[in-house]
């Protein structure tokens, strides 16, 4: 009995080390699948981390195919020649295709050392100059390039597109070469000196560069700019200026108050602002418009000649212009669509030019006295005093039909003018055609100045003109001056006209002044930001600018090898 008792407890023993033995092999098992499970997911977020390492990298090679692009724009004009696809670059290694595959361009490293991500890109020049598509539509010039760039990066590829332009004038709601009064504007009764006197103390001098301090300083008070503000001059900012985007200069001391009577109430978007940047400055003239109009320029846009008025009727337009005898694209006093360039130009009167088809000879009868202060389109109106319209000049005169909004722009075009343009009434785009950058658009550029008309009687009050609307008028429009002002006519005379509403941009070598003491308007002016993306056809640019991407979009990616 003992024997057996002890036969049983050995063997209960025995039998524990067996389920013992069972117990270690179980817990060695489990650890060694634990730790598979650990190893494995360890490799795995080794790999999501390369993976997401390699998606972030390919955006940033496709971000630096973009500025690689822009860069070589900038050092070589001429490089807009090359879309990347059917006309490469040999030298570039971002474009084109070997054997069939695309060429890709290896992003440097820091150090110099190349990379492991690489881009390629193309282009879409249709809209830089515009033209005619393979099967004749008409391509409309907003000076865009439009690039395609995908960064690659191990296994993973992303795509950007941006939308490239100029750094230009259209960039900003306003801007100004000097900020004072045109010297040719200056009346001795009304400005305390005469225009000889401002032509030799102001002209062409800025602030900072010893302009006389008696010319007249014209400041920022009262205002609201709803868009980028930019001067070549020093900023006059005194009380109650809102700026609600950007603002820029040339001069470093950014901004100017001697004279302010207060400085109370102006607000800036940014703290700093005015910021000091590089000069943006304008051409000697708007002369590169016209070889739009040339036989050998296709599509061809319209040249007139002389005084001529424009009246807008959504797509169509009504042009009367006596001095024009050749008009081969447009033709005149009848309802026609809108060039299909759409550039219109208007130059002076030909007279005495043999073989110029629209040349008059001395033994004609001329539509007006060439020189003289009335023209041959109606002006000045009936009762107006104090204006002198010169017959002859290339003036443009340009409104909506009836001032009616239902008869806005339907379309892009750009009018500009030897002399003068005078907006006669409202301009507006018609409701629905503004709503993206390759809608309606209107540039009026001037060689001299771009006047909203204001005529006055002999009394200095305002005058009333059928069919026409002077008071709380509306421009949709990028309006440029070259040589002289955006302004108002008899700016110094009669009563309020209300609040000027410009929508778009003003662009002028001399300040413009739109009212004083109760006269003229008060403004309202806001950006077309869609300017900053395109431009009404063939704009004309700065004198020396550069290329700059306006807007970066992600797309899907582009998986071609």
């Amino acid at each position: 009995m003992t024997t057996w008792l002890h036969t049983r407890v050995r063997a209960a023993r025995e039998g524990d080390a067996g389920m013992g033995m069972i117990t270690v092999v179980i817990a060695m098992t489990l650890f060694m699948l634990l730790s598979v499970v650990v190893l494995s997911q360890a490799v795995g977020g080794q790999t999501l981390a390369r993976s997401d390492q390699d998606t972030s990298t390919a955006l940033y090679a496709a971000q630096a195919g973009i500025e690689h692009y822009i860069t070589k724009l900038n050092n070589e004009e001429t490089y807009v020649q090359y879309d990347g696809k059917t006309k490469t670059d040999p030298n570039n290694g971002a474009m084109g295709s070997t054997a069939g595959k695309r060429n890709w361009l290896t992003v440097p490293q820091a150090s110099g050392a190349a990379g492991r991500a690489k881009f390629h890109y193309e282009l879409d020049l249709r809209y830089y100059a515009g033209g005619v598509d393979s099967a004749g539509k008409v391509i409309p010039a907003t000076g865009t390039i439009k690039v395609t760039s995908t960064g690659w990066a191990g296994k993973r590829k992303r795509t950007l597109t941006a939308d490239v332009r100029r750094d230009g004038f259209l960039d900003n709601l306003y801007y100004s070469d000097f900020e004072t009064k045109d010297p040719d504007a200056y009346v001795d009764s009304v400005d305390g000196n005469t225009a000889a006197w401002a032509k030799t103390n102001c002209a062409d001098k800025y602030y900072y560069t010893g302009r006389n301090k008696s010319c007249i300083n014209i400041q920022f008070a009262n205002d609201r700019l709803s868009g980028p503000v930019h001067s070549n001059d020093a900023i006059l900012i005194c009380n109650n200026a809102v700026f609600s985007a950007d603002v820029t200069t040339v001069w470093s001391g950014r901004r100017r108050t001697d004279g302010c009577s207060s400085t109370s109430g102006t607000t800036f978007k940014n703290p700093t602002d005015p910021r000091v940047v590089a000069r943006v400055d304008l051409p000697a003239t708007n002369n590169e418009l016209k070889a739009q109009t040339l036989s050998t320029t296709y599509p061809r846009g319209c040249l007139f000649v002389g005084e001529t008025k424009i009246v807008v009727k959504g797509n169509q337009l009504k042009i009367t212009s006596p001095w024009t005898r050749d008009t081969p694209v447009c033709k005149k006093d009848t309802w026609i669509p809108i060039p299909a360039n759409g550039v219109i130009y208007v130059d002076n009167a030909v007279t005495g030019t043999a073989g110029d088809p629209n040349n008059w000879t001395s033994a004609e009868t001329k539509p007006c006295t060439v020189g003289a202060n009335a023209n041959s389109v109606g002006y000045p109106v009936v009762n107006e005093s104090g204006w002198a319209y010169k017959c002859g000049q290339g003036d443009v005169f340009i409104q909506q039909e009836n001032g009616d909004a239902a008869n806005g722009l339907d379309g892009r075009l750009t009018v500009a003018a030897k002399g003068n343009v005078y907006v006669t009434g409202n301009l507006q785009y018609k409701a629905g055609t503004d709503t993206d950058v390759m809608g309606s658009m209107l540039g009026l550029i001037a060689d001299n100045n771009v006047y909203y008309w204001h005529p006055v009687d002999s009394g200095g009050k305002n005058l009333s003109v059928a069919g026409t609307s002077f008071t709380n008028r509306s421009v949709d429009a990028a309006l440029l001056s070259v040589q002289h002002s955006v302004t108002t006519m008899n700016y110094a005379s009669g009563t309020s006209l209300g609040t000027l509403n410009i929508r778009g941009n003003l662009t002028q070598k001399y300040r413009g002044i739109v009212k004083r003491g109760t006269a003229g308007y008060d403004k309202n002016y806001a950006f077309d930001w869609r300017l900053q993306l395109a431009a009404p056809p063939h704009f004309i640019e700065p004198t020396v600018s550069q290329f700059d991407a306006k807007r970066v979009t992600e797309i899907a990616a582009d998986t071609a090898s």
